[in-house]
């Protein structure tokens, strides 16, 4: 299993809360949010490996997971 892990600055202990996650993806097996004094960390458990893009705005971050190939000329 791949694990992705996107910390955020910001963002606080409600935030999965408050902003709820939409979109589908059959690869992400599980979904962990922590948190600390400045910023929240979403850790993806990935039944392959993705490439997260990430675009914040304001309070709300979409995160969207690509296939490597998809992104790049050469993977090595």
């Amino acid at each position: 299993m791949k694990t992705v892990k996107i910390t955020i600055p910001g963002l606080d202990a409600g935030y999965p809360r408050d902003y709820s996650m939409t979109g589908k993806i059959d690869r992400i097996r599980d979904i962990k949010y922590s948190f600390g004094k400045r910023s929240g960390t979403f850790t993806f458990y990935l039944s392959t490996a993705m490439e997260p893009r990430i675009n914040i705005k304001g309070k709300k971050a979409e995160i969207n997971f690509y296939e490597p190939r998809s992104l790049y000329r050469r993977i090595i």
